[in-house]
Parts: structure tokens; sequence; C-alpha cells
């Protein structure tokens, strides 16, 4: 089953990064259940996930606080400011700085499905605003919805039914 709460066809590219695979399975898991998220990655080494994210820009970070090697505060702080992200972790103490930094949300594990889409419905409106303000647009390609910069469009051709970018 899928949840889609009356949202229109925009997907948020999402990756999550846990140094603990139990909680990266939850994400797995509740993720696969809400229509407007598409999840392209899980990482248990944020370094592995920087790498990933130089050449995959994604919407939305979902990030534990305490990991080897990169805290997820010090992650956060590298993300492009048009890259949300929310925390997942078991430390309240971090909440206060986590909102500060502009963080969606901040998830308190063990969390349920519920929490999980209400942080998740928190970071779709935010994506959806700035996508009406932004200068990409989301094409269809398949089934799927793909971001696409307006600066890397050389043209746009009608066939029929069909559109060429």
């Amino acid at each position: 089953m899928r949840i889609g709460i009356g949202y229109d066809s925009i997907k948020a590219l999402l990756i999550a990064v846990d140094d603990e695979p139990h909680a990266l399975e939850s994400i797995k898991r509740y993720a696969s259940k809400i229509s407007f998220l598409n999840l392209k990655a899980t990482f248990e080494d944020a370094l592995e996930a920087l790498e990933y994210l130089k050449n995959n820009p994604v919407d939305l970070v979902f990030l534990d606080i305490n990991m080897p090697d990169i805290t997820g505060m010090d992650f956060a702080k590298m993300l492009p400011p048009t890259t949300g992200f929310i925390f997942a972790t078991a430390y309240s103490k971090y909440a206060v700085d986590a909102f500060q930094m502009n963080a969606v949300d901040y998830l308190m594990k063990p969390y349920g499905l519920s929490r999980f889409l209400q942080a998740c419905e928190k970071a779709h409106q935010v994506i959806k605003k700035e996508s009406a303000n932004s200068d990409f647009i989301f094409v269809k390609e398949g089934y799927d919805w793909v971001r696409v910069s307006i600066e890397d469009l050389l043209y746009v051709e009608s066939d029929g039914n069909y559109l060429t970018f």
C-alpha cells in the first residue's frame, strides 16, 4: 500500500544516512509506503553518502546524528542549501541545534510510520514551495518524475502527445 494524500506528482528524491542497519531498514520500509518519496540510496557510511551526493543531487536527506567519522550535524552543514534534511536520532539534546540549522524536522527513535509521514509531509510542502519558485521543471519519464534544470535545456520539441527535451 502506498500513501498519497492529495499530492501532485512531484516526488522528493531522498537518501538516508545512518550507521545502524536496522534504522535504514525502517526508513526503506516507511519510504516505500509514501507515494511522493523516491528513496534513491541508503548509506551506513557518511563519507560514501557525501561522495554519492557529488553526482546525484537529492531533495531530502534523513540523517542520524551520532555517526563515526562525520556527525549528522557536520554532514548537514555540507549539504547544498536547497537540500532539506530531517534528523532521525535517539538524542533529544540536539533538537534545538537542528532547528537552528533549518532542519525540516527532528525524529526521535524509535518512531512509527505516522511520525515519519508527518515529517515527510513537512518536507514535501517545502519542496513543492521551492519548486514553484525555482528554475527547474519536473518531466515525466515512464512512471517517474525527473527534475530538469531550465539552464540544462537546449530545446523542447513537440511530437504529438510526446515532448523531447
